[in-house]
Order: structure tokens, then sequence, then C-alpha cells
């Protein structure tokens, strides 16, 4: 499973719903988004009807002063679920905890 958050288009009202080609409906919720396994939805028919990937909210608000080492629990990452990060020792980025950057 692989989950993604979408901005539904203004045509499509809160509360309203979308179907795929393939039949799969999906509840746009009261913000205007709604959450879609990739694995089943046919992507590409959200993408035409003018979805768009949520912003990334909480990665976009990660600390901007840094040190090395520093822990960050950033909740859009893993499917909306959370993990946690950490700076990497050249303090130039984020990495989880397998090492790979975030």
């Amino acid at each position: 499973m692989s989950l993604v958050t979408l901005v539904a288009p203004p045509n499509i009202p809160p509360g309203g719903t979308f179907s795929d080609s393939a039949g799969n409906a999906t509840t746009i919720d009261a913000t205007g988004r709604c959450q879609v396994d990739t694995s089943v939805v046919r992507m590409d028919d959200f993408a035409g009807a003018g979805f768009v990937p949520a912003p990334d909210t909480a990665s976009a608000v990660r600390p901007t002063v840094t040190y090395p080492g520093q822990p960050y629990f950033d909740t859009t990452l893993a499917a909306g679920v959370g993990k946690p990060i950490w700076r990497n020792a050249a303090n130039t980025g984020w990495i989880d905890a397998t090492g790979a950057s975030v």
C-alpha cells in the first residue's frame, strides 16, 4: 500500500466524491483533500481531473537552524504516518534510520 494525499480541484467540493475509470470511488474530506492508495487507483485519472499532491507541510517546517545528529519527527513521511529523521553528520541534509536522504 502506498498512500498519497491529493488536493481536489475546485469543481469537486468537500464532501464530494471522485471515481477513477476503474470505478474506485474516493471521498473528498472537509479540507478539500483525499488520501488514495496509488497501488489501487488510477493516478492518471486523478491527474487528468485536476488533482494535485498536497503540500508537504511538515517537511516544509523542518528546523532551519540545525546541528549534526539533530532529531526531527516528520509527519508527512512514510505515507503520512510519519517517521523520525536526523540531520546528517555534515549538517547538509536530513537522513532516516537507514542513512537514506529524506
